[in-house]
């Protein structure tokens, strides 16, 4: 726990290292984080847009047209 967290002792924290990083960044995105995993990792505790997915070819979003779009070009480009 304490190495997900980022601490070196034993105290009352309930976020984790990376969460704490994300939510320092000027990111306007959707999604900071994503996670493979049935549970958030501890390191991402506290992150609000962060998310977890037990299955990666499970993970789909559900935009408009114009959204779907600009991502495929995204990944396209």
């Amino acid at each position: 726990d304490m190495i997900e967290k980022g601490i070196q002792k034993k105290q009352p924290i309930n976020e984790g290292w990376l969460a704490r990083y994300l939510n320092t960044i000027n990111n306007k995105s959707n999604f900071t984080a994503i996670a493979a995993g049935a549970a958030m990792p501890l390191s991402l505790w506290g992150a609000p847009t962060a998310v977890s997915v037990n299955n990666l070819g499970d993970f789909a979003l559900q935009a408009d047209g114009h959204f779907n779009n600009i991502i495929r070009k995204a990944y396209n480009d």
